[in-house]
């Protein structure tokens, strides 16, 4: 039995849509944006990411702490 039996669609031919750059943090949490643009809140990493359709980093939003 497949998940096309019971009339789910199957995933092929998957490929990465964007890979983070190294360095601190690491994605937790997606949302998509009013222009399209995928954004990723790093864990740990004081930053949200913001990709491009063709999934290149095109902003990168930083937060600064107050100490």
């Amino acid at each position: 039995m497949n998940g096309a039996e019971h009339g789910f669609a199957l995933l092929c031919g998957r490929r990465p849509f964007a890979v983070a750059p190294d360095g601190p943090g690491r994605p937790d949490g997606l949302t998509v944006d009013a222009e399209g643009g995928v954004r990723a809140a790093l864990y740990d990493g004081g930053a949200v990411h913001r990709y491009a359709l063709d999934g290149t980093l095109d902003a990168v939003f930083v937060r600064e702490f107050a100490g």
